[in-house]
């Protein structure tokens, strides 16, 4: 069985065992469409060998995987490490981003910081969406790649979690966390109707810092304060020119307590 996905520039095929290619599916739904044409390619073969699973990469071993809950993960792991030598020329970006009326926003933050739960109320509220992990620029426009929303949650009873994860939209992912033990993560398929499938020309580009607080607040920064810290959240240094797209107005941090509140904060600046 194969499947195909694009991630910017990058075309990626992958062939596997059906229950593999079941979860990246559910991951990468929204990217087996190409939002720009491929420039690069790559093609992953996983298959069983001596009770291990062996990750080929153009022909090539690159990883021998003992369990199967970690297979998912580390092929992950080595499309997002192809994607970052492709996105040379571009900046790569650690953020989400979401769309409204061609005004869009981007939300930095290290993780915990809530830019997951931000994207999805943002999407909820009417805002397409372009990513929650990996957004891409080359100085004009902005594009994502739209995986489905996923969650870190450690918490495994129903009863305990929290009630933005009792849609039944979300499906559960089990996996390992770092320290090897099995966590659930929730994931939140998008519809076609929720996705920004081009890339965005935006009038404007609000760059909001996010950090979770006591209250909720929207409060300016100055440009040069934003520039440091967009080069901060770039995987790759850039090589563009994104000045044109920092404007001394649209430069905020976001002090959150009620995800609500703050998406509605987001909504009045992006009608």
């Amino acid at each position: 069985m194969r499947v195909c996905f694009f991630f910017s520039c990058l075309e990626v095929r992958i062939a596997g065992p059906a229950f593999l290619l079941g979860q990246l599916e559910l991951l990468w739904g929204q990217c087996k469409h190409s939002v720009l044409p491929p420039v690069y390619s790559t093609e992953f073969v996983v298959s069983e060998k001596n009770h291990a699973f062996v990750i080929q990469q153009d022909g090539e071993d690159v990883e021998r995987v003992e369990v199967a809950d970690d297979l998912t993960a580390r092929l992950e792991a080595l499309v997002y490490l192809q994607l970052a030598s492709s996105s040379k020329d571009l900046m790569l970006l650690h953020a989400a981003s979401v769309v409204r009326s061609k005004n869009a926003v981007v939300l930095m933050g290290p993780s915990g910081a809530g830019k997951s739960t931000l994207s999805l109320l943002s999407v909820q509220a009417g805002f397409r969406y372009l990513s929650d992990e990996f957004i891409w620029s080359d100085g004009h426009s902005l594009w994502g790649l739209p995986r489905s929303i996923q969650f870190d949650l450690r918490v495994d009873e129903p009863s305990k979690r929290p009630a933005l994860f009792n849609s039944n939209r979300f499906v559960d992912r089990r996996m390992k966390d770092v320290h090897g033990q099995l966590a659930t993560s929730p994931i939140y398929p998008l519809l076609d109707c929720e996705v920004a499938t081009m890339p965005v020309l935006p009038t404007q580009v609000h760059w909001v810092v996010i950090e979770q607080s006591k209250h909720t607040k929207l409060s300016p920064m100055k440009p040069l304060e934003m520039l440091a810290v967009i080069h901060e959240h770039a995987f790759i240094r850039p090589k563009c020119d994104i000045g044109q797209l920092i404007d001394v107005q649209h430069c905020s941090r976001l002090h959150w307590e009620n995800p609500e509140h703050a998406v509605a904060l987001i909504k009045d600046w992006g009608k």
